[in-house]
């Protein structure tokens, strides 16, 4: 009967650490590098002048020199980091005028959601 106990105590710690990880919610802070992709997902003019000047902007905010880019961090951190500087670069596009609409996008790769979006007129 004591072997029977030992038994039953072993399946019910293998159940509540199974739980208890199962639950655990650290999926953001288990990814190391987060993977974007920026570009337009909607363009109403045919001034590519325009579309440099933006581009550029947001790559300088960003410091990066590709459309897909990636940062260290957690998900969480790294979806902040590209918000505050493309809050950078919106607030730069802001005091220019356009020769059309534009929506800007920063994707998340990982996740697979848009992190960033931005209608310049």
């Amino acid at each position: 009967m004591k072997r029977f106990d030992r038994f039953i105590v072993c399946i019910l710690m293998g159940i509540v650490s199974l739980t208890f990880f199962a639950c655990s919610n650290d999926e953001d802070e288990a990814i190391t590098q987060v993977t974007y992709e920026m570009g337009f997902s909607s363009i109403e003019s045919s001034s590519m002048t325009d579309m440099g000047t933006i581009e550029r902007a947001y790559k300088k905010a960003l410091g990066v020199t590709e459309s897909k880019f990636t940062f260290e961090g957690s998900v969480n951190e790294c979806d902040q980091r590209v918000k505050d500087a493309c809050g950078s670069a919106e607030a730069e596009l802001k005091s220019t005028t356009w020769n059309g609409t534009y929506t800007f996008e920063v994707l998340n790769l990982n996740t697979s959601k848009v992190v960033y979006s931005f209608v310049i007129e």
